[in-house]
């Protein structure tokens, strides 16, 4: 099933197109990669998606419904959930306290700052520390976190919004190679278990080529490849724009 349609996307600043006539899909359950050289046009594409950006011309369908140009807060109340590469909670927060105010936020629930949290959604909360992995973490303050730990909190906070659509920023960026193994893998185990559909950007093309179902090419705004990744890793023009000689070694990070 589809989750996410997105049709002759385009968009441009002062003149200079960032992204031109995009279009691909997302299937529930399904780990789509977007990748690129760097000013290819992704970040663009992504923020277009998420609601950052609002686009010149094209459709972005969730669930056959039209939602280019709406609000970030009004596409996540649709069902669409967003990791950032640069961590979004709150640091002087615990772990817990940060994934029972996603869980207020997705019930619509009016809170103070400062207000204590208690108990509110803390089954919930828990039940979803325990999914990515931090339960034992959940009374801990994020800011004392390893940095491998605050990313799986992100997904935990992503999760909150029980999306049908996940967007995922660059979702390994600094950890260790062993690290993004393992969150790449609970990130597919959790898309095929809920049915989400997941369209990630990434800059580590072996977690791209061990983890994506489908991979997305972009260069100059535009869509130059698109397939399974062995497909995608074997094209000519890919190797060229993007990966080199070496299929290992990415041609730009952006």
């Amino acid at each position: 099933m589809t989750v996410l349609a997105v049709e002759g996307l385009s968009k441009s600043f002062d003149g200079v197109r960032a992204a031109q006539n995009v279009g691909f899909t997302v299937n529930a359950g399904e780990l789509v990669a977007l990748i690129g050289p760097n000013g290819a046009g992704k970040s663009t594409t992504f923020n277009m998606v998420g609601g950052q950006l609002k686009p010149d011309s094209g459709r972005i369908l969730l669930d056959g419904n039209d939602i280019a140009g709406l609000s970030p807060r009004l596409i996540l109340r649709r069902g669409v959930g967003r990791t950032f590469q640069i961590a979004q909670s709150f640091l002087s927060m615990t772990v817990i306290e940060n994934v029972q105010l996603a869980i207020a936020a997705r019930e619509r629930e009016t809170m103070r700052m400062g207000a204590p949290l208690r108990g509110l959604h803390a089954d919930e909360a828990q039940t979803l520390l325990d999914k990515v992995g931090v339960a034992d973490q959940a009374e801990t303050l994020v800011a004392h976190l390893a940095y491998a730990d605050i990313k799986r909190v992100e997904f935990a906070l992503a999760l909150a919004a029980r999306p049908r659509m996940l967007l995922m920023d660059e979702p390994t960026a600094g950890m260790a190679p062993a690290e993004r193994k393992s969150l790449m893998t609970l990130v597919a185990t959790t898309a095929k278990t809920n049915g989400a559909a997941v369209l990630f950007t990434e800059h580590d093309v072996a977690s791209v080529f061990a983890h994506a179902d489908r991979v997305l090419v972009m260069a100059r705004g535009e869509i130059i490849a698109r397939g399974a990744p062995d497909e995608v890793r074997a094209d000519p023009l890919v190797r060229e724009v993007y990966l080199g000689r070496s299929a290992g070694t990415p041609g730009g990070q952006r």
